[in-house]
């Protein structure tokens, strides 16, 4: 399983999973040692100039961050549904459930488990409702009322009802598969211009599309050179700078999808471009292998005192060992990875193989009878 991993899209995990830990170490986790003032207050002022440019550069790189990883969900899924139908003729939808199920579910429902015992234990603070939506997945749809210890399930949800529609609508589709998610992805960009939360489901589907679209590919082989790259990677990492003009940056953030597609696909595929010495660095392709793990448990030890106007308990959680909370993630996601995800993940892929194998033996009982 892990001979096939292509170790670029593991370093573009490690670099995303990066840039989140980054913006909520700035935005949340230290917020409080910034002095960050209205713009209008600190024109005059180099420094305080300075420092409030460098926020609002910093704190985004979590979102930033999240939106690669949609693109590389909705790519390798897309993937490896189109692989599985070359290979055997159809999609067993049970077993792509079951694979997913065994990835997703025992790790998060350990970090779930583990923030309920907390909130037991008068350690931090969380309401009911948050542990009800963020274990349905419709965080994504709650804003704050998730609390901050299970706010980033958000990207989760959507992940997950990707997952659930996508493979049904991939059967169904068929050969217009392509020209339905081209519809789809333009009335996204579209929607984003003004309804931002719905980027992250644009990305998942510009993912899609280069998974399935030799056009698609064909594109950005001809456009992503190092110049485009990089022209790209400057405008999401300038776009929070773009606040003052609210047309131009609702227009950048109509377009991510585009420049994020050119970084990453521009980077894959082409093995070239600014950003391949970066991805290519192999501590960073290994933290990519654990990237669902760190993203899950940073959430405990990155929190601020308050988030959204509510008390967190953050200050009760840090009081005693406040230096080993900052980092105490780093450890608990590689013992998540090892004791948890990974034998699941073999054992979901054991049960689906299986359930493929069964489905295989019966249609051809099914050609022999008839």
């Amino acid at each position: 399983m892990g001979d096939n991993r292509n170790k670029l899209i593991d370093g573009w995990r490690g670099l995303s999973v990066a840039l989140v830990v980054i913006g909520h170490v700035a935005s949340h986790r230290f917020f409080e040692y910034w002095d960050i003032r209205p713009l209008h207050d600190v024109l005059g002022s180099p420094g305080l100039l300075s420092e409030s440019i460098i926020f609002r550069l910093v704190a985004p790189l979590g979102d930033t961050g999240v939106q690669f990883f949609f693109v590389i969900s909705g790519f390798l899924i897309t993937k490896l549904l189109a692989l599985e139908e070359d290979r055997i003729g159809k999609i067993s939808i049970g077993a792509f459930y079951v694979r997913r199920i065994f990835r997703i579910m025992p790790a998060f429902y350990l970090y779930l488990l583990t923030v309920l015992v907390l909130r037991s234990s008068n350690m931090i603070l969380a309401n009911d409702d948050a542990f009800f939506r963020s274990g349905l997945y419709l965080c994504n749809l709650s804003g704050f009322k998730c609390s901050w210890w299970l706010a980033h399930t958000w990207s989760l949800s959507v992940e997950e009802q990707f997952y659930l529609i996508w493979p049904l609508a991939f059967v169904v589709l068929g050969r217009t598969r392509v020209a339905v998610i081209v519809c789809v992805l333009i009335s996204l960009m579209i929607g984003s211009y003004s309804f931002h939360d719905l980027t992250s489901f644009a990305h998942i589907a510009i993912g899609a599309l280069f998974a399935i679209s030799t056009t698609a590919r064909d594109l950005v082989a001809r456009f992503a050179t190092t110049g485009a790259i990089l022209i790209a990677g400057a405008l999401l990492a300038l776009k929070p700078l773009a606040f003052p003009m609210p047309h131009v940056a609702n227009v950048i953030q109509a377009i991510m999808p585009l420049l994020s597609a050119l970084v990453f696909f521009g980077t894959i595929s082409k093995r070239g471009g600014p950003f391949l010495q970066i991805v290519s660095n192999p501590l960073l392709q290994k933290v990519g292998v654990i990237s669902f793990s760190v993203y899950l448990w940073q959430q405990l030890s990155l929190a601020p005192y308050s988030w959204g106007g509510i008390e967190t308990g953050a200050e009760r959680l840090y009081e005693n060992h406040p230096a080993i909370m900052s980092l105490l993630f780093i450890p608990v996601a590689i013992l998540s990875y090892f004791l948890v995800e990974r034998p699941m993940i073999k054992i979901g892929h054991s049960v689906s193989n299986r359930i493929i194998g069964r489905n295989a033996n019966s249609e051809k009982r099914s050609l022999k009878a008839s």
